[in-house]
């Protein structure tokens, strides 16, 4: 009886430290992975408000990102922009205007800027979204593209023309 008691007490720390020794290499491997990437993002985010020109400041940047916000905020305090929170906060004060966001972004807008004009009041757009980025691309007489990075997704800076 005592010998069962016994192993099975082995078999339990056994397995604990199986699970602690596991649960180390993973966290550690996890938060290297985390920072490298958040540091990258913080670049690519950063770099990217230099690109908007000194006059940019009052005007409005289209953010397609919502985690773009704190860096315009702390790169370029005075330039407004679409998203702070969670964009499903839009959704429950304008349903519509949500709507709209998220066609553009998709890049399902066939008119992106007079979308980005009337609705949203932009006069830059900062996205990481493929289908809009290149929709954007496609339209120089209505934008114009001031940087784009090379990372995966590529980040890209658009001003809009006026009409």
């Amino acid at each position: 009886m005592h010998c069962g008691i016994f192993r099975a007490r082995a078999l339990v720390v056994a397995c604990a430290t199986v699970l602690v020794v596991q649960w180390s290499n993973t966290s550690s491997v996890y938060r290297s992975l985390g920072a490298a990437q958040i540091l990258q993002t913080s670049e690519v985010y950063l770099s990217a408000m230099t690109i908007l020109p000194d006059d940019a400041d009052g005007k409005k940047l289209f953010n397609c990102e919502w985690e773009a916000a704190p860096y315009v905020l702390h790169a370029r305090p005075a330039i407004r922009f679409v998203d702070i929170l969670d964009p499903a906060l839009l959704w429950v004060h304008d349903p519509v205007k949500y709507a709209l966001r998220q066609r553009l972004i998709a890049g399902l807008s066939p008119s992106p800027a007079t979308d980005l004009r009337q609705h949203f009041k932009a006069d830059y757009v900062l996205c990481a979204a493929e289908a809009l980025n290149a929709q954007l691309k496609a339209q120089p007489d209505d934008f114009d593209l001031l940087a784009s990075s090379d990372s995966k997704p590529s980040l890209a800076v658009f001003h809009i023309r006026r009409e």
